[in-house]
């Protein structure tokens, strides 16, 4: 999946720490935590779970029990709007995402605590949690696009996406007398204005 979905904007906001500030400079230190080449080789990686087992805030949560691995953060950027994810889904976690059971992503991060402002900072990205309520207002998760037709499907879920997004373009076909190719076109320029 080649999607971005952002994991926090900037601005103040609460914690169980007390406030929390995110800016371009916090992100970018975030970013730079990734790039070394223990993430390079893969011999680290971001995990993204369903909530946030791996917090021991959240150890006696029944929401946050689950620590099996729906994906991995396979890059970050940061822009005028804020911290973005591109994230490699698992089958499992691409069933979550297109049934929307989960609508958000949450970030896990360690964060330092300015002395003066007595506001914490996030300094490297932990790992990543899938929620339907999010405590920072981050815009909702993409579906990953279908793939063109004719690219060679490697797994279920890319099957499963295929199959769906193939019944719409049927589906556009049949109401309004266009070919494949355009009708193909119309629905993808439809799900990446969604997203």
């Amino acid at each position: 999946m080649k999607t971005w979905n952002q994991l926090s904007p900037y601005g103040m906001f609460d914690h169980s720490l007390g406030k929390q500030y995110i800016c371009l400079e916090n992100a970018n230190v975030c970013i730079k935590k990734t790039k070394n080449w223990l993430f390079r080789l893969k011999l680290k990686r971001i995990p993204v779970y369903i909530g946030h087992p791996d917090d021991p805030y959240f150890q006696d949560s029944y929401k946050h029990l689950n620590d099996h691995v729906y994906g991995y953060v396979a890059d970050l950027k940061a822009d005028g709007n804020g911290l973005w994810a591109r994230i490699h889904w698992t089958p499992q976690g691409l069933e979550l995402i297109n049934n929307r059971h989960y609508t958000h992503l949450s970030p896990r991060w360690e964060m330092k605590k300015d002395p003066l402002t007595q506001l914490h900072h996030p300094v490297r990205l932990i790992s990543v949690g899938l929620t339907e309520q999010p405590n920072l207002p981050v815009q909702a998760l993409c579906t990953p696009p279908p793939p063109h037709p004719g690219v060679n499907l490697q797994d279920r879920a890319d099957k499963i996406a295929i199959l769906r997004f193939t019944q719409k373009v049927q589906q556009r076909m049949e109401a309004t007398g266009e070919s494949y190719p355009e009708a193909w076109h119309k629905i993808y320029q439809q799900h990446s204005l969604s997203c």
